[in-house]
This record gives C-alpha cells, structure tokens and sequence, in this order.
C-alpha cells in the first residue's frame, strides 16, 4: 500500500525497531549468480520445471 505524504505526516506509525536493537555487519565476500541462473525473479516465487 502506498502512503502519501500528508497521511504520512498527520498519522506517524510506530517503528518495528530502534538504532540500539540494530546490528552493524560488514560483507566479507559474495558469490555472484548469472541472470540465467537464478530460480526466483522479483514478485515472483519459485519457478516449477514439471
């Protein structure tokens, strides 16, 4: 759902979480996946070969 500004600014929500209950992390290594292999695509589950 989208929220528009003025919605945004007149009905603040609660935050899920604050900047204490976070955790820094720094990525050591990747493994890059060609496009062609890759089994989930954005706003889509996983994709069946039956």
């Amino acid at each position: 759902a989208e929220v528009g500004a003025t919605v945004y600014w007149r009905y603040p929500f609660n935050s899920i979480c604050n900047p204490k209950q976070l955790t820094e992390y720094i990525v050591m290594d990747i493994e890059p996946i060609k496009h062609n292999e890759r089994k989930v695509f954005p706003g889509q589950g996983a994709i069946s070969n039956k």
